[in-house]
């Protein structure tokens, strides 16, 4: 994190992204992060679609913190918007 100051002279804190090394994970992304994402879906409900295996598992960084990979949302975003090709409205 980067400490910057606003204009009225109070720190505050930034998050910077920087590029990892090749081959390594990408960024962690928090449950505001899905939301910002359009995920909207409460915890019980990502909890089941984990289960079943139709949502990518969390990491428990400690017993109260998750967090997701964001190679892994973005791939899942990416194959629920393939499935539109294949689907329609009347088989949800």
């Amino acid at each position: 994190m980067n400490k910057h100051t606003d204009i009225g002279g109070r720190s505050t804190s930034q998050t910077v992204r920087k590029p990892l090394p090749s081959g390594s994970l990408t960024c962690l992304l928090t449950r505001n992060d899905l939301k910002r994402l359009g995920i909207s879906l409460s915890n019980t409900q990502l909890i089941r679609l984990e289960r079943d295996g139709r949502f990518p598992r969390r990491v428990y960084l400690t017993p109260a913190r998750v967090v997701w990979l964001e190679s892994e949302i973005l791939e899942w975003i990416e194959a629920r918007a393939a499935e539109r090709a294949h689907r329609v409205y009347s088989e949800y």
